[in-house]
């Protein structure tokens, strides 16, 4: 035993000092979010010492600290951010799809297809009574009552996706914000000492980055100075230390100026638009520039046959007055079909009857009351319309909670990776208790023997 094993020991003492800290340092932020445990990477150390008796070189140099790591599957960190956006992205489709079949309130009395029927019921009534005027009255009422209902649901829907265009306005601030905090981030690890610890700002990214990712569907690469690049879509929006920031920008596309609708577009800058974009962003972005659209077409095509069919009948019959039938609705959107107010203002122009039937014929009436079987009518638009939005949203709906369960399968396998243990905790600070303590009892014993050497040698019959 010689200076050398007390330096082999005094690292020792200095490695396992170390990882206590470390240790203390996980258990304190054991409910930390984002945190990822840490652990000391120790390496024997070579050395240079010279053997006193044997003139060989000696490699006993003890231990070294060779980095503090984080605990962490890069693997699993990369599906889980993906996993997540995609579930983000597939819970947002599903609200909105229940925001819509909450305006258009199907089935139930006070929605379109009720008041649909009301409306064929009404020139039923007029049909059986066709000389009766408060049987007109209450035609003219129900025709209204639909008309109105077709215009709120359209407003509502308009509204609901205005507000899908704000959301992504918000969401895309949020995005600059949270690339802004990454590149802030990569520059200190970039700028900073190598012999520096970064692992705690590098937790702190990655939970910048997750939350990106289920905003935007952003993905990472990593890069060999430690900062990361980070892209959403087609573009890049942080590299290093520079950030792109990214707007909301509405265009002219001609499949939704049918429906009175501009494209909502993201960009990077003032030229790139992006695409293939995920989380949030992406359900916001499709529910504005595809599902409201589609919805609104469906209602505005609803309204148009309404009025077409009616009003072709209607002006095949003549009036109490046995005048000719005139329009019975204008307008042919959703937002514009009324009832003509010649008729609001005198019941007596429905042209229930026939052609020079008389004012007791009903058959017009009937006629147009029978619409309600048409395969082409708007009853049979209506209904598919309402089939095809339910379907869609029990498939969303069905998606979403089988991509949140991945998710959370996903993301329970990436802690297990990276969290915080306090069971291991304890174990580890046992064991490493235990060999600073044996690396002290080393000290103490070559300090006896160093002190028996210096003081005691050569007393011999003194």
């Amino acid at each position: 035993m010689s200076v050398e094993g007390l330096s082999s020991a005094v690292t020792g003492l200095l490695a396992h000092r170390r990882r206590l800290d470390v240790i203390s340092h996980n258990v304190a932020n054991a409910n930390t979010e984002g945190y990822s445990r840490q652990r000391v990477d120790l390496a024997a150390a070579s050395g240079s010492a010279t053997g006193i008796w044997s003139g060989s070189s000696s490699s006993l140099g003890g231990v070294t600290i060779s980095g503090i790591s984080r605990s962490r599957d890069a693997f699993m960190e990369m599906r889980a951010i993906s996993a997540s956006a995609l579930a983000s992205e597939l819970r947002t489709s599903v609200d909105f799809h229940f925001d819509v079949e909450s305006i258009l309130g199907e089935p139930s009395d006070s929605g379109i297809a009720a008041a649909m029927d009301d409306l064929w019921a009404s020139f039923d009534d007029v049909a059986n009574f066709p000389d009766q005027l408060p049987q007109r009255v209450a035609l003219v009422n129900s025709a209204r009552i639909l008309t109105e209902r077709l215009g709120a649901a359209d407003s509502g829907l308009r509204q609901l996706r205005q507000t899908a265009v704000e959301t992504a306005e918000a969401t895309v601030a949020s995005a600059n914000v949270l690339a802004n905090e990454i590149a802030t981030i990569n520059k200190t690890i970039m700028t900073g000492a190598a012999s520096t610890n970064h692992n705690d700002l590098r937790d702190q990214r990655d939970v910048a980055v997750r939350h990106l990712a289920d905003l935007t569907g952003a993905r990472v690469v990593d890069r060999d100075d430690g900062s990361v690049d980070v892209y959403i879509g087609n573009s890049s929006v942080v590299q290093g230390a520079l950030t792109f920031e990214l707007s909301v920008n509405e265009t002219t596309d001609a499949s939704l100026s049918p429906v009175g609708l501009q494209r909502v577009d993201v960009m990077v800058g003032d030229s790139v638009r992006l695409t293939s974009m995920g989380g949030e962003l992406a359900g916001v972005l499709t529910s504005a520039n595809s599902t409201a659209p589609s919805v609104l077409s469906s209602l505005d095509g609803v309204a148009a046959t309404l009025a077409s069919t009616v009003n072709a009948a209607h002006g095949t019959g003549e009036d109490l007055n046995a005048d000719p039938g005139s329009d019975f609705f204008t307008g042919s959107t959703a937002a514009t079909i009324a009832v003509h107010t010649a008729v609001v203002d005198d019941p007596s122009r429905i042209a229930a009857a026939a052609a020079g039937a008389g004012t007791r014929d009903g058959s017009t009436a009937m006629t147009i009351a029978d619409l309600r079987n048409s395969s082409t009518g708007a009853d049979s638009l209506y209904e598919s319309f309402s089939v095809m939005l339910g379907m869609s949203t029990s498939s969303v709906e069905r998606r979403s909670a089988a991509q949140s369960a991945t998710a959370a399968k996903i993301d329970e396998s990436r802690l297990a990776a990276r969290s915080v243990s306090l069971d291991e905790e304890m174990v580890d600070l046992v064991a490493t208790q235990r060999a600073y303590e044996a690396s002290a009892r080393v000290v103490s014993a070559i300090d006896q023997m160093l002190d028996t050497l210096v003081n005691r040698l050569g007393t011999v019959g003194r």
